[in-house]
């Protein structure tokens, strides 16, 4: 059974990152999302090892949001796009009301490992059994993730009316 509540996540440190720069290491960051919501963290330049030590929440309803959360590892480049490193699903089912420390790995759209990384991750529901209301305080600096903007279309008319000066 799943309760509405929030789940906190606290990316602590990834390891063994593969390279996807020629020269040097990675420049890792972990897109976080549940559902629609969305975060990320830093970017740690130049590092297989990258500690990061940051803390996020996402507000959760059941109804609405799948029971997983969905981590994504990508190096930033300086030019072009970003490269896709991997990602794990971890379902948080097994932290309601209980905060774990787990060392998740990262795989590769082909089963590849890539890496791994520590997380700390707790779903707080205060409506299922045993809640805590003190665990929650151990993410006190935690980024709030948030669903991105909707892009409205524009409308073609209104666009081609303006480039020609019609009103």
């Amino acid at each position: 059974m799943s309760y509405a509540g929030k789940i906190f996540i606290t990316c602590i440190q990834c390891f063994n990152i593969k390279s996807m720069d020629t020269i040097g290491e990675s420049d890792p960051y972990i897109k976080l999302n549940v559902g629609k919501l969305k975060s990320q963290t830093k970017v740690v330049e130049d590092n297989a090892n990258p500690y990061f030590n940051e803390q996020f929440v996402f507000d959760y309803e059941p109804s609405k949001e799948p029971h997983v959360l969905t981590m994504e590892l990508w190096d930033k480049d300086a030019v072009g796009s970003d490269d896709y490193i991997g990602f794990v699903h971890v379902p948080f089912e097994e932290f309601l009301n209980a905060k774990g420390t787990r060392r998740i790995p990262f795989y590769s759209n082909k089963g590849e490992l890539v890496g791994d990384g520590d997380f700390d991750i707790y779903y707080e529901a205060p409506t299922a059994p045993k809640f805590d209301p003190k665990i929650s305080k151990h993410f006190a600096s935690a980024k709030v993730a948030v669903a991105p903007p909707v892009q409205t279309p524009v409308k073609q008319e209104a666009s081609a009316e303006k480039s020609s000066g019609k009103k």
